[in-house]
């Protein structure tokens, strides 16, 4: 991620609470890296939906991006899914877990 796309991915987050869409999933599946002003950014934007009374799942990360937030601790706060499907599945059911799949991602 570029200081364009992390000042992009907060904007969107408050464009969408400003919406009152406070049930997110970001399909990270294009992003291969992020580094600590990204997870910036996405804290950030996940804190923004959360005091909104919002839910965020992140959806597909890349094995860098996963073992970023393993290091940072940011796992056991953020919801992951495997699947973008997984990720609104989480969200319908209020889910606080991670949840993985062997299916292979679908593209929405």
């Amino acid at each position: 991620m570029s200081d364009e796309s992390d000042a992009a991915l907060i904007g969107a987050f408050n464009d969408a609470v400003d919406k009152g869409q406070l049930r997110i999933v970001l399909d990270l599946a294009d992003v291969n890296s992020m580094d600590s002003s990204g997870i910036a950014a996405l804290v950030r934007g996940w804190t923004r939906v959360r005091r909104a009374d919002g839910d965020v799942v992140i959806a597909r990360p890349a094995q860098s991006i996963r073992r970023m937030l393993t290091i940072t601790r940011l796992m056991a706060l953020l919801k992951i899914a495997d699947t973008v499907d997984e990720g609104l599945e989480q969200l319908r059911r209020g889910d606080h877990r991670t949840v993985t799949s062997s299916e292979p991602p679908r593209t929405v």
